[in-house]
């Protein structure tokens, strides 16, 4: 099994979704700390459009495979997971990291 960073639809059939938010993709990547700054925004965002004050989410830290570049630690990145009462996990869909975690883990949210 490997990963595959650029999507080629001559290569191989790939299935993605990607939610984006005014220009703004919903991830967190732990090597780039705009995207951890935009979290707290978009699950506010989330609660105003839902029109409720909770709603089951998942917070995941990606790209863990590339802890040399890390700039969102993940003690910080709990810390906010627990200010806004949902759950956090770290993955790396590249090294295939906690992934399969990361969808049981929302599956026991919703």
């Amino acid at each position: 099994s490997y990963f595959v960073t650029d999507y080629d639809p001559t290569i191989e059939d790939s299935y993605t979704k990607q939610c984006v938010i005014d220009d703004i993709p919903a991830k967190l990547d732990i090597t780039e700390r705009s995207s951890f700054d935009e979290i707290y925004k978009f699950h506010k965002q989330i609660l105003r459009v839902k029109d409720r004050d909770e709603f089951p989410m998942l917070m995941v830290g990606n790209k863990v495979d590339l802890e040399q570049q890390r700039v969102v630690w993940q003690e910080e990145a709990q810390q906010l997971a627990r200010n806004l009462k949902i759950p956090y996990i770290e993955c790396s869909a590249k090294m295939r990291m906690n992934v399969d975690n990361a969808f049981y883990e929302l599956v026991r949210v919703v």
